[in-house]
């Protein structure tokens, strides 16, 4: 695996706190297969399925207790084994190899999805033990899809979490149906659904939904578009 950016807190991975301009080599045992850049760390997952993260951990967002931060990829302290980790700002998530979901690290948003604020150094499940086919994390909020169902949690002050209410929910909350992709940026949301027609929520303030104004919305609304999408990135 390679990786390139900024480093000051070692989430480049290789051992050091230099920028690197150019992909750089980082070892995680065993391979991996499954990578997630979060705001100032990065996660893996390895071809065991067990669980690699490094960088910042002043929120626990490693999933270990390896100090303020680790310079090199340290194992996420659990026996799950996962199927792919997301990482948003100050806190990470997994899905493991049944599809359960999984968060640790910062929970002052309620980003973890298991109704407390707390942080947590070690992955906790999700609240509501459903099965999720993609997970996604944005700056403090995580969203998920359940056999076509999208469910958001976590920060909710700019609509990011996409349930018409603007504050943070604690557990899984019902975005809609009919997702088959979605993304999460800093504090907005987007997905595309069957007809590849995408639709976001959340702050809008630099035209980040794609409505054509710079609003927010607390409710998905469509993306002035003319062609299909088949892909999102943050």
């Amino acid at each position: 695996m390679r990786c390139w950016g900024w480093n000051a807190f070692g989430q480049v991975g290789d051992g050091t706190t230099q920028d690197r301009p150019a992909p750089t080599e980082v070892t995680v045992p065993g391979g991996a297969v499954s990578v997630a850049a979060g705001g100032r760390h990065t996660c893996a997952v390895a071809t065991d399925g067990v669980a690699w993260c490094w960088g910042a951990n002043d929120r626990g967002q490693l999933g270990s207790a390896v100090g303020a931060l680790s310079l090199r990829p340290a194992r996420v302290s659990t026996s799950v084994r996962f199927a792919r980790v997301v990482a948003g700002d100050r806190h990470s998530c997994g899905v493991d190899v049944d599809g359960l979901a999984w968060c640790w690290g910062a929970g002052d948003q309620a980003q973890r999805g298991a109704g407390r604020l707390e942080d947590q150094v070690v992955p906790v499940p999700v609240s509501g033990g459903r099965i999720f086919q993609e997970m996604v994390a944005g700056g403090a909020h995580t969203c998920a899809i359940s056999f076509g169902t999208t469910f958001c949690w976590g920060r909710g002050a700019e609509g990011q979490v996409g349930d018409g209410q603007a504050q943070l929910r604690g557990n899984p909350t019902l975005v809609g149906t009919g997702y088959g992709l979605i993304s999460a940026g800093w504090n907005h949301t987007c997905g595309v659904d069957a007809g590849g027609v995408a639709w976001c929520w959340g702050s809008g303030a630099q035209g980040q939904l794609g409505t054509g104004l710079y609003v927010s919305s607390l409710i998905p609304v469509r993306v002035v578009a003319s062609v299909p999408f088949h892909g999102l990135h943050r």
